[in-house]
């Protein structure tokens, strides 16, 4: 402490207060004053805002040390926030800055962003009137800051956050993070680093929604960053965002990327006690996600393995007709389709099957999805009439649920009329007639780039060359 104040004092004479190294020094300075109960809040407080607004002046709204201290000062802000005299405090400087520099000045928009969260956390506003000034915080901060200034973002994150809290179905926090990312662009993990955690991890969501997928990534990445320097790897919320990088590197093409993001956390469960235990529900999940990708990136012998180990923990503690461990069956029935035993994977997904309309009822959709899988299986390798019948079952269900127009209806109608044609029930004319038919509706509804209008071009396609004399 002693050493930074006095290369402060050294700093200050040399190179001037306001010069850019005299000024990280000060930060550091009062941080470490705080931290060791050496200043009070309102102290810590006063002099952050000195450093803050030096910083602005000096070195940009934007650089990261004027965002470090705005940081450290809206969480100490908060920390203060249920005391009385903070929000009055707070107030004063308002009334001060609105005076002096006027209502629309950066520095009073950053104040009046400070005050509203002072009363908010104090219970002196309610979540409507804590609503209503921040989206008028935000248009004001737009307007003399920029829609990607991080002072804006930080009040439309904070915005965000609170809709998420308010809004049916968290509907209204994702629109407002769909409409906050309009304006950012993470190219870094150190982008948004001035955003706390949980809006990152928003953040984040809402990029894999737009499929801006490398960006995703990147606010996973620092999210999951920041808590490990925290030592918060055991935290659900590690977890989970370690799963939704995997899935985001998996929509890049990346399996062998995710793989190593499992690979490099999960030695974190060494069993060393119940926390890092292998069989906790986090671990077992990461596990079979780690299984699952293996098939997916052609290592589908290593996949059964990982697989068939999570099933044999997990069934040492739950039900075999658990849903948990039929849908990691159902995984597992893929699994043995890639390593061509046809057999063993229908044998698996019929027990699956039976259990889901059993527990879950022949229409769920669960119970489609597999009853759909074990009739493409059956009609691939195995009992075309199973098949058939399968096709039919499903497609009534889709249709009763979502409508004889829907995509998955179209889709399962193509994928019977195959079958119908493979047994020889379709003749060559009608099975043309009936592809196209499939494709003309589907083609209305999805892509021209999407998976299942190009399977049906490629039916079509070899259909006819099949039937060319």
């Amino acid at each position: 402490m002693r050493e930074c104040a006095d290369v402060l004092a050294e700093q200050s004479v040399l190179l001037g207060p306001d010069h850019p190294e005299t000024l990280i020094t000060h930060h550091d300075l009062v941080a470490s004053r705080y931290e060791s109960d050496q200043a009070s809040e309102a102290e810590t407080v006063a002099e952050l805002r000195k450093v803050r607004k030096a910083r602005r002046d000096v070195l940009g709204p934007n650089d990261p040390y004027t965002l470090i201290t705005h940081s450290l000062l809206s969480q100490l802000m908060m920390v203060r926030s249920r005391r009385e005299e903070s929000v009055r405090e707070c107030a004063d400087l308002l009334a001060e800055q609105s005076a002096e520099l006027g209502p629309d000045h950066s520095e009073t928009l950053i104040t009046r962003y400070d005050l509203a969260v002072s009363r908010y956390e104090h219970g002196q506003a309610s979540d409507p009137e804590m609503e209503a000034e921040l989206r008028e915080l935000l248009l004001a901060s737009r307007r003399t800051l920029g829609p990607n200034d991080p002072y804006t973002l930080l009040i439309h994150g904070t915005l965000a956050q609170l809709m998420m809290a308010r809004s049916h179905d968290e509907a209204g926090g994702n629109a407002e993070y769909q409409a906050m990312i309009e304006h950012t662009e993470s190219l870094s993990p150190e982008n948004h680093r001035f955003l706390p955690v949980h809006q990152r991890h928003q953040m984040a969501h809402a990029l894999d929604a737009a499929e801006r997928w490398t960006e995703g990534e990147m606010e996973y990445q620092s999210v999951l960053d920041d808590l490990e320097a925290a030592g918060s790897q055991g935290v659900d919320l590690y977890w989970d965002l370690t799963r939704c990088l995997t899935r985001n590197l998996e929509q890049q093409g990346r399996e062998p990327d995710a793989i190593g993001v499992l690979d490099r956390s999960l030695p974190w469960f060494d069993g060393s006690d119940d926390a890092h235990s292998p069989v906790r529900p986090q671990a077992l999940r990461l596990r079979h996600r780690r299984g699952d990708l293996m098939r997916r990136s052609g290592r589908a012998a290593e996949s059964e393995r990982e697989i068939r180990a999570v099933l044999t923990d997990r069934l040492a503690t739950v039900d075999p007709q658990d849903s948990v461990v039929l849908s990691e069956r159902h995984c597992l029935a893929h699994t043995l389709k890639k390593l061509e035993r046809h057999a063993e994977a229908r044998d698996e997904l019929r027990q699956v099957v039976s259990s889901y309309a059993q527990i879950l009822g022949p229409d769920n959709k669960q119970t489609r999805n597999a009853s759909y899988c074990l009739a493409r299986m059956s009609h691939l390798h195995g009992d075309q009439a199973e098949a058939l019948e399968l096709y039919e079952q499903v497609m009534a269900a889709e249709a009763a649920e979502l409508g004889v127009n829907h995509s998955e209806t179209l889709m399962t109608g193509f994928r019977r009329d195959q079958c119908r044609l493979d047994m020889g029930l379709l003749t060559p004319a009608d099975a043309t007639a009936a592809f196209e038919h499939s494709l003309s509706a589907l083609s209305a509804q999805l892509d021209t780039g999407h998976r299942w209008i190009a399977a049906i071009h490629e039916a079509l396609a070899a259909h006819r060359a099949s039937n060319t004399p």
